[in-house]
């Protein structure tokens, strides 16, 4: 029986296995990463059930082997874009107002009380109860 190397999910990867996977990187080496783990499914014929390959997961195998020290990828042709700090801009969507008519906001004391901000009237706006 051989020895198992890696485990991914459910595939066990073999001393052959891993050797295959180096030689198909050497191979494509220039061409990136995303093009080696489609030939790593249409060499091992890695398919999901609607017919499409399973891409994402030949990628995350690829990426944990190189984690673990079996091969070395080729550098990335894109920088990482989930790293990027998110930014959404600060519009209120609605205005919480208290029983007497004041709103909550603590720049409401510039305005009159019971005065909406960005033209709103209060027929516009659902009532909390």
């Amino acid at each position: 029986m051989k020895p198992i190397l890696f485990q991914y999910r459910s595939r066990k990867l073999h001393a052959e296995d891993i050797a295959f996977i180096k030689a198909l990187i050497d191979h494509h080496f220039h061409r990136g990463r995303s093009y080696i783990s489609r030939e790593l499914c249409k060499s091992w014929n890695w398919m999901q059930p609607n017919g499409q390959m399973k891409e994402y997961a030949a990628r995350d195998l690829l990426l944990r082997l190189e984690e673990q020290g079996f091969v070395t990828l080729p550098p990335r042709k894109r920088p990482k874009n989930n790293l990027k700090p998110k930014i959404f801009d600060q519009i209120p969507l609605f205005v919480k107002r208290i029983r007497e008519g004041a709103i909550t906001d603590n720049q409401s004391s510039k305005r009159p009380s019971g005065e909406l901000p960005l033209g709103l009237s209060s027929s516009s706006l659902p009532l909390p109860w």
